[in-house]
């Protein structure tokens, strides 16, 4: 059940729980299970990474690149690569 998972890992983000905050975003960058959007993902990386999670850059690298989407408001090549 997607919809309860997600409200149970909403739950756990807003206490900072970086890996729920981290699943969360990857859902979202995914979008296997829900819809992609690097828009909703994005803030779920940025506040995993404030909170210490090193893989949270990687994928703030890759929506900053444009990865998933070429096109995204989010693309900064200069963001990516620092």
């Amino acid at each position: 059940n997607i919809p309860l998972g997600i409200k149970y890992l909403e739950t756990a983000a807003d206490n900072d729980d970086d890996e729920a905050l981290m699943q969360l975003g990857y859902l979202y960058f995914d979008g296997e299970k829900i819809e992609k959007n690097d828009q909703k993902a994005f803030p779920y990386f940025q506040k995993a990474a404030e909170l210490g999670n090193g893989l949270a850059y990687v994928y703030l690298g890759l929506i900053y690149q444009g990865f998933n989407e070429q096109k995204s408001p989010l693309k900064d090549l200069k963001k990516a690569l620092f």
